[in-house]
């Protein structure tokens, strides 16, 4: 078996790059023979992975270990979809981290060796189309998609790290801070498969097979990565005061559970869901990745992706 560790410099500050030594330490202690390629820019895992898989035997087992942030395992499993006997993992070294924090030990995705000896399962991806970026495109989501609020957040973050002393988790809640006082929406319209539809300007959207945004928001909370379903979140527009009391549980995703919710929030569970911009396009973010989108289509891909889990059995 192939094994290859796609890594992204970018990624948290050159986090993924400084666990080069950990890998091959980790094979040659256990006589594994692995492969380091290093990622020269965006979309560039995608490309590589999507080149190794459009070149192997089609019964030739391949395993690809994202090294980078949730935006580089998008990469890969994009880059790999529809490939067979192909695993994909995950080494977390980005800034949000967010996919695997839907497992009790998410810490072990940082152990090279219990990657290198885990076993895959089966997860749900879903499935995105339409104009992405000025291009007709059919792209799959690993975790999460923002629209309005959190999509705002998400950008302003990106602007506010280029600044000095400014990182992590502090551009992200001053990301909140900015985005709250400004209270940048969203105008859509959102079509579910019984014919229902959500129209005009909301707060945020957000579409989920993992439940973590934002470096750890637990947004929604109900989402499974295996369930033959995605989550669907609306919030209506509200007062800033009453987003600031609310924003606590948000982030604990504890939300749902607040009567005060109810008039607020509409949380489904579904399979297809169309999203139509009502001016234009808009800004979208996928996996932590920003995006520009006009009319989209959305469709659950159930156990699309084998995904690594390490061993976590010492």
């Amino acid at each position: 078996m192939r094994q290859i560790f796609i890594i992204n410099p970018a990624a948290g500050q050159g986090e993924a790059t400084k666990l080069t030594q950990s890998i091959k330490d980790a094979a040659e202690a256990l006589g594994v023979e692995i492969e380091l390629y290093f990622t020269t820019g965006i979309k560039d895992a995608e490309r590589f992975t999507r080149t190794v898989c459009r070149n192997k035997n089609s019964d030739e087992p391949v395993r690809f270990y994202a090294c980078g942030g949730d935006g580089t395992l998008n990469e890969v499993a994009n880059g790999s979809f529809g490939a067979s006997n192909v695993e994909v993992g995950h080494v977390p070294t980005g800034t949000g981290n967010d996919y695997v924090r839907d497992y009790n030990k998410p810490e072990a995705f940082l152990n090279i060796t219990d990657q290198l000896k885990g076993k895959s399962i089966s997860v749900d991806l879903f499935q995105y189309q339409g104009i992405i970026d000025g291009i007709q495109q059919t792209r799959y989501c690993t975790n999460m998609m923002n629209i309005g609020f959190d999509c705002n957040v998400v950008y302003r973050t990106s602007i506010l790290k280029t600044k000095p002393f400014i990182k992590g988790s502090l551009a992200y809640y001053l990301g909140i801070f900015y985005e709250l006082i400004k209270k940048n929406g969203t105008d859509l319209k959102l079509l579910y498969e019984d014919g229902s539809l959500i129209d005009g300007k909301i707060l945020l959207a957000a579409v989920a097979i993992g439940g973590y945004c934002g470096g750890g928001i637990k947004g929604l909370p109900r989402a499974k990565q295996s369930d033959g379903l995605f989550d669907v979140q609306v919030i209506q527009n509200t007062t800033r005061r009453m987003f600031v009391r609310l924003l606590p549980k948000y982030i604990k995703g504890t939300h749902l559970e607040d009567g005060r919710t109810k008039s607020l929030i509409d949380y489904r569970q579904v399979k297809h869901l169309e999203i139509t911009p009502n001016q234009g396009f808009t800004r979208v973010c996928v996996d932590g990745e920003m995006e520009t989108a006009g009319h989209l289509k959305l469709d659950i891909v159930p156990n699309a992706l084998n995904f690594i889990l390490p061993d976590f059995s010492d």
